[in-house]
């Protein structure tokens, strides 16, 4: 599932929007089952449960000062088991937190987020034979989470996507596999490279429950539109220049939007739950549901098997 989101996400908006408009003709099938589902939340997991599991990430807990890789990464004997890994991020970034909490403030939003999402985001088999991210983002589109970084004071670069941090919410309710953080964002400005009207933007919100741009950028300076960045050139201040390899690939949010971030083998990593999660989070910004409700519908889904490669 994880991999087709991945080649989901990566396609261009116009390309997949009949694709989602038929996975939308099932959504009031999808929102049945929600009303209907058996709300029971699991066990707290024992203290021995995680011990057992970190015992078998030793390997890779006194590695990660020395085995730095040019890209970011670390290289590891073995693979820690990522819901172990994001709980023990999760931690660290939300000491204390039991329950559901809400950082409204951007700046604590973003310190803490920094801390959640620091590096070392890619793990890298010393042999070099693979490579591993233990944490990633969910919508729909999911995809593994590589970068993160503060643009200014209220805006952060997730992978490409710019965000505008409008509050945060940390849940560790039930079991340590089961907590992940919820991110709101505020509407960002247009670049101004695109004809977009009020229709075209009500349009798509209605379509996929947010409206998005992409952008190439140059130097970091430069705005370019899409087409000129797949093509690898533009005219810069009347200069018809080649990229080179100088140019990123951004994408921005002009409507309200959403995610949660949590660990690769977390429930949530479930493809029968796609379509749900995504009727979710459209309602908690439409307000027609809530963090609750999304919690709840995180809670009885099926633990992922625990696996340490």
């Amino acid at each position: 599932m994880a991999f087709v989101g991945t080649i989901a996400w990566s396609i261009a908006e116009p390309s997949y929007e009949p694709i989602i408009a038929v996975i939308l003709t099932g959504a009031g099938l999808v929102a049945q089952n929600f009303a209907k589902r058996k709300k029971t939340i699991n066990p707290i997991s024992t203290k021995n449960e995680v011990d057992v599991i970190e015992e078998k990430n030793n390997n890779f807990t006194n590695e990660t000062e020395n085995n730095k890789d040019p890209d970011g990464g670390v290289k590891v004997k073995i693979f820690p088991e990522s819901t172990v890994f994001f709980h023990d991020r999760f931690c660290s970034a939300f000491p204390g937190v039991r329950g559901i909490k809400w950082f409204e403030n951007s700046d604590e939003a973003i310190q803490r987020l920094s801390k959640l999402l620091a590096k070392p985001l890619l793990l890298i088999k010393e042999d070099g034979t693979s490579s591993f991210h233990p944490i990633w983002w969910w919508r729909f589109g999911n995809l593994h989470i590589e970068d993160f970084k503060r643009l200014d004071n209220d805006t952060v670069l997730l992978n490409r996507d710019e965000l505008k941090i409008d509050k945060i919410a940390a849940v560790n309710e039930g079991s340590y596999y089961q907590c992940f953080v919820y991110v709101q964002t505020k509407p960002m400005e247009p670049t101004g490279l695109y004809q977009r009207t009020l229709s075209d933007i009500e349009k798509s919100v209605k379509t996929f429950g947010y409206c998005r741009e992409e952008y190439g950028l140059f130097r970091d300076i430069y705005k370019v539109n899409r087409e000129e960045y797949d093509d690898g050139a533009a005219m810069i201040e009347g200069q018809l220049t080649d990229f080179d390899g100088e140019a990123e690939l951004r994408v921005r949010f002009l409507t309200p939007y959403n995610i949660i971030i949590a660990a690769v083998n977390s429930p949530v990593n479930n493809n029968k739950f796609d379509s749900e999660l995504r009727l979710l989070m459209n309602g908690i910004l439409q307000g027609t549901y809530n963090i609750e409700d999304l919690t709840k519908a995180i809670q009885v889904l099926p633990k992922r098997v625990q696996r340490v490669l």
